[in-house]
């Protein structure tokens, strides 16, 4: 896309072996962008011209975990004089987040998610060395007071009483494996991409559409337990979902205090929900 001299570049994503997208940043493709051989319309891509490059490390609607580290490694090998911000709204709280390591120069990150923070808090590290060139196009004059201490208390939280980001990456991962290998049992469902070691599972059914499911799932069972699940839609995820074509999706989301009796009770409800429907 263009706008007002700007030009939008999409990276391509990495292919496996089968054809189908990884959904993962193909590091060949942004290596012949920092080089100067990467065409665009007929034409090469001159490497100067790259302004910004902005990498989500978690996306919403798959999960996947793009190597913001390789990219931030791969720009500074080639001397990129381009921004490198990273959204890590769905990454910080579940997984280690150094913008030292990732060689960024920007990062943001909200506090709702997997720090589970108050909503309407969130934060955007900017380097040292860049900040004081940066402008912001207007500051909010209303903000939360309690927010803010809340979103402190759930740094502190994960930081100490949750064991750190290493601990709770290995929880999250762990129990993250189990739903996927229950989801994978279950006729009808297919995991948009499997294999993920975040705490985002999305996945779909040929039987009910997301919406439905999700009311359903909403919706206490016999036994009083209700599973809140979100409908990620395509319109979230425009490029992926441009390029696999895939539609709404369900999206199932563990934390490290999820149990392996509540993936159980999940998949059982799912099951017994798809079964009502046939």
């Amino acid at each position: 896309r263009e706008h007002e001299g700007w030009t939008v570049v999409p990276i391509p994503s990495a292919v496996s072996g089968d054809g189908t997208s990884t959904g993962v940043v193909d590091m060949l493709a942004l290596k012949s962008m920092l080089e100067g051989t990467y065409k665009i319309h007929g034409e090469p891509l001159d490497p100067d011209s790259i302004a910004i490059v902005c990498v989500t490390h978690v996306p919403t609607n798959s999960g996947i975990i793009n190597p913001v580290r390789d990219i931030g490694e791969l720009l500074h090998e080639y001397n990129s004089n381009s921004f490198y911000l990273v959204d890590a709204c769905q990454s910080v709280g579940q997984m280690d987040v150094n913008v030292k390591k990732l060689r960024c120069h920007g990062l943001c990150g909200t506090g709702r998610k997997y720090l589970r923070a108050p909503r309407g808090t969130g934060f955007l590290y900017v380097d040292e060395d860049i900040v004081s060139l940066l402008e912001p196009s207007h500051i909010d004059q209303q903000s939360s007071a309690a927010a803010k201490l809340g979103f402190g208390e759930a740094v502190r939280f994960a930081m100490n009483d949750a064991g750190g980001v290493n601990a709770i990456a290995e929880k999250i991962h762990s129990i993250g494996l189990k739903l996927q290998k229950q989801l994978q049992a279950i006729e009808g469902i297919e995991i948009y991409y499997p294999g993920t070691r975040s705490g985002i599972i999305t996945f779909r059914t040929s039987q009910l559409e997301p919406e439905k499911l999700k009311e359903h799932l909403w919706e206490a069972d016999n036994f009083g337990n209700q599973f809140e699940v979100s409908v990620v839609p395509a319109t979230s995820t425009p490029l992926d979902a441009a390029r696999t074509k895939v539609r709404n999706l369900v999206r199932a989301s563990v934390s490290y205090t999820t149990t392996q009796r509540e993936v159980l009770k999940f998949c059982e409800r799912l099951q017994q929900i798809l079964g009502e429907t046939v």
